[in-house]
């Protein structure tokens, strides 16, 4: 930019400079430690935020960021157009009170997130689908932000699946991107730490075994089946899920007693899954679990956020949905768990991308735990084939899950 945002003087500043959206609120308070870190002194005159909370209301955020103006704002699409909707002359740039008459940047991280595309081959139908949110508020607002303006504002689009329908979108229908865009590509090389990708199958009466890599059959863990004896003596007769979860724990106990109860893991489950459920479930088990992020606490116990995580957070296993992990940087991360199949290949790669970032040390780890399902007392393997789809779409090659199965 021809203009460092630090170089503005604080006094003179009556515009926000410019404005990060991002899907998650998870990854608005990543940004918002990121900032705290660069800059403690200033960090809350340097950063806004817009987000939908229980504790925060739409008109103090909006009165609050009326009264600071800081010069970058991170916000989400819901925290956006509840804030539209409470105050329309804030993004308006005809409006005599708004705050983004000097904006220079706009930036859409985990753009293919925040803008509709559930088809990479049928871009132009896929994006018409959009939600109504989206079109009514995102793309509207972002048209008017980009144009009507002297100077042309900087606009940039981040993710690791940027495919080229969304860019074409981008470039042609929306005309975000000009003609002279530039792409930077992450050299997939320059990884300094190679992850491995694992994958167990459970079955009702507790045994866990290896993916099948060929006809052979692998053998099962022992000691699992004896930790998962344990668990059982809590939770009486358990359900297809809580079987599922009761392998969970106890594997992630054994994976931590391994490693001395050093490491922190992250647990990805559906969508449908109530994590206020699964963390006193696993906490009734005696496990240090918890929600990776929780808006009923203090921003101060997001840990696993952080870059230094505390000895109390050691041997700790968060627990999130597949949408709220994404771009997420967890420094004391060293496994992903995820429970049940993932198909499409761009979430397990974005899901599998949260360990092994920028040279972590250590043997990361991803394990997807699916179900050995039987129909008409056979075992179809419906989500072990799943997966293999996965591994085989993305070119992995799945490798035993030593730590854990024999």
């Amino acid at each position: 930019m021809s203009t460092s945002f630090a170089s503005v003087n604080e006094d003179d500043r009556q515009s926000i400079l410019g404005l990060i959206m991002v899907p998650t609120y998870e990854l608005l308070r990543q940004y918002t430690f990121w900032s705290e870190s660069l800059y403690p002194q200033t960090y809350s005159s340097y950063v806004g935020a817009l987000y939908r909370s229980p504790n925060l209301s739409t008109s103090d955020q909006v009165l609050t960021l009326r009264s600071t103006i800081p010069k970058v704002l991170v916000c989400t699409p819901n925290g956006l157009a509840d804030a539209l909707a409470h105050d329309p002359s804030l993004f308006n740039i005809q409006a005599k009170r708004n705050i983004v008459q000097d904006l220079s940047c706009i930036a859409l991280d985990e753009v293919d997130a925040l803008l509709p595309s559930p088809s990479t081959r049928r871009s132009t139908r896929s994006f018409k689908k959009s939600p109504k949110k989206k079109k009514d508020v995102l793309y509207p607002l972002i048209d008017a932000l980009m144009g009507g303006r002297d100077r042309k504002i900087q606009f940039i689009a981040t993710s690791a699946s940027l495919n080229a329908p969304l860019r074409g979108h981008l470039k042609v229908e929306k005309r975000w991107a000009g003609p002279a865009t530039s792409y930077i590509n992450a050299d997939t090389s320059d990884k300094g730490t190679r992850v491995r990708h694992c994958c167990v199958v459970v079955n009702n009466r507790g045994e866990i075994r290896n993916i099948r890599t060929n006809d052979s059959e692998i053998g099962g863990s022992k000691e699992l089946q004896l930790r998962r004896n344990e668990v059982s003596k809590f939770l009486g007769e358990a359900n297809e899920d809580e079987n599922l979860f009761e392998s969970v724990a106890a594997a992630f106990a054994i994976w931590s007693a391994h490693n001395d109860n050093n490491g922190s893991a992250v647990l990805i489950v559906p969508s449908n899954a109530s994590i206020k459920r699964l963390e006193d479930f696993f906490g009734e088990l005696g496990l240090n679990a918890r929600q990776l992020v929780n808006l009923s606490k203090d921003d101060d116990q997001d840990e696993g956020l952080q870059e230094n995580v505390g000895d109390d957070d050691k041997g700790t296993l968060y627990i999130t949905h597949e949408h709220a992990v994404r771009g997420l940087h967890m420094p004391s991360l060293e496994l992903v768990m995820i429970a049940g199949p993932t198909k499409d290949v761009t979430k397990y790669s974005h899901i599998s991308g949260r360990v092994g970032r920028f040279g972590q040390s250590g043997s990361p780890q991803v394990v997807t735990f699916v179900r050995e399902t039987v129909t008409d007392d056979k075992i179809n393997g419906e989500e072990e084939k799943a997966m293999q789809h996965t591994f085989n779409r993305a070119k992995i090659t799945p490798e035993p899950w030593n730590t854990v199965v024999e």
